[in-house]
């Protein structure tokens, strides 16, 4: 056969391998040995090829490999484990790929393999078996390389059922990624974060406990109207009562459970709020005439607010408001005057929630950039009169511009501010995307 010839019954036997590919499996056969022609190492790869998917796919796969062995080195391994998540992508040369997120009981591991048909077919639940591996390190992760004479397979290996292999969300665990499960209550829509990227807070439940779901991205659109959806998601990242999808977020649907949402939405209630103060961040304060909230939610809200289906989550010590939906309703006076911190702020350590805080801006510093930990980090200096008592503080980043922009002399009553000693033990009051300044029409 001509050297045409052979690549192309190589090509047609593998769909997923494109002509690119071929020639670097044949280079490697070439310097392998300095005797061997191209044709011959055309031949010795198609002849693999042939043993691989003609004669092995026809027999057993023999002894699998439990995935709580895998290490990086490993190669012409066999691997089988149920999918418990699965993305898409495409390299840096523009070729596509796939990634699964197998379990098998023992551990999980990421298997990463080329788009061919029997790929595009697998769903989470699936159970997949795949000839022929090999295990490298990418990303500081453990992860199972396929090659194009991998053989892969749906197999009726006894792996355990799906729901074995994900965790509850109250079992998720903190500051990791997990394999977990999920129902969703209701999502507040997407919107445009702080850095330009899109973000959707999805209320979550797993029977037992409420979550914030902040799903960034494309999969802030895949949680829309999606209401009593039970979800199955690889790689999601906990941190408290919080949940974050990243870039290697695996999220699928895998069935309903209404009833577990209208047995969470009976112990929630309703709410009507006032807007007071918006956050250096941007995110809006409600006062409810008993506590005061961030709601990120209601975006540039400036009448007064009836939310229903409401949920209160206490995220870095601040309460926080998520609501199914609101609408404007006409102003009241119900609401009665905001609480006032009366104490002494050096007996205080943390952020004040529950009370707003008078003070006078005496004096601010110019903006200055000051090398920290982190790196070069805009810095701003101020200090404020409360009572009869001077305080330094600070804010820093974006923050520390907003800041920049108040006036010497004025009088502010500060929401959400953070309380903390200095290292020579002195209190200071700080500044971050949290604290807010309350509006003076709103106070009268």
């Amino acid at each position: 056969m001509r050297e045409e010839d052979l690549e192309r019954a190589i090509l047609e036997r593998n769909p997923s391998l494109d002509k690119s590919a071929l020639d670097k499996m044949v280079d490697e056969k070439l310097r392998s040995s300095p005797f061997l022609t191209r044709r011959g190492a055309l031949l010795i790869i198609l002849e693999e090829m042939r043993i691989a998917q003609e004669l092995i796919s026809e027999k057993d796969f023999g002894e699998y490999l439990q995935l709580k062995n895998i290490t990086p080195g490993l190669q012409n391994i066999n691997i089988v484990g149920r999918v418990v998540g699965k993305r898409t992508g495409v390299s840096q040369d523009g070729r596509a790929y796939i990634v699964l997120k197998l379990s098998d009981g023992t551990g999980s591991v990421e298997v990463l393999g080329d788009v061919a048909d029997v790929l595009r077919e697998i769903r989470v639940g699936d159970v997949l078996a795949a000839h022929g591996c090999t295990v490298v390190r990418k990303n500081n992760r453990i992860t199972i390389r396929m090659s194009p004479t991998t053989v892969i397979k749906k197999d009726a290996v006894d792996i355990p059922p799906l729901e074995n292999l994900v965790k509850p969300l109250n079992e998720a665990a903190e500051d990791e990624s997990s394999d977990t499960w999920g129902v969703v209550v209701y999502d507040t829509g997407p919107r445009e974060s702080g850095d330009g990227i899109i973000l959707n807070d999805v209320i979550v439940t797993d029977g037992e406990r409420i979550y914030l779901l902040h799903a960034y991205r494309e999969h802030a659109s895949f949680f829309i109207g999606a209401r009593g959806k039970k979800f199955v998601a690889a790689n999601l990242q906990r941190r408290g009562k919080e949940f974050f999808t990243s870039y290697d977020t695996c999220i699928e649907y895998v069935g309903e459970d209404n009833s577990l949402v209208e047995r969470v939405l009976e112990k929630a209630g309703n709410a009507r709020a006032r807007p007071v103060a918006r956050c250096f961040d941007g995110v809006t304060v409600l006062w409810d005439g008993k506590k005061l909230y961030r709601a990120p939610q209601l975006e540039n809200v400036s009448h007064d607010v009836f939310c229903r289906n409401v949920f209160v989550l206490d995220l870095s010590s601040v309460p926080h408001i998520y609501c199914e939906n609101y609408e404007h309703v006409d102003e009241s006076s119900e609401f009665g005057e905001l609480p006032l911190f009366g104490g002494e702020l050096e007996s205080f350590d943390g952020r004040l929630v529950d009370v707003c805080l008078q003070a006078e801006l005496l004096r601010k510093t110019q903006l200055s950039m000051v090398e920290t930990r982190f790196g070069a980090r805009q810095l701003i200096r101020f200090w404020l009169k409360v009572r009869d008592k001077i305080y330094s503080g600070a804010a820093w980043g974006p923050i520390s511009e907003k800041v920049n922009e108040l006036k010497e002399g004025e009088p502010l009553t500060l929401v959400f501010p953070l309380i903390k000693k200095n290292q020579f033990g002195e209190s200071e009051v700080h500044f971050d995307r949290f604290t807010a300044i309350l509006w003076r029409e709103k106070t009268s």
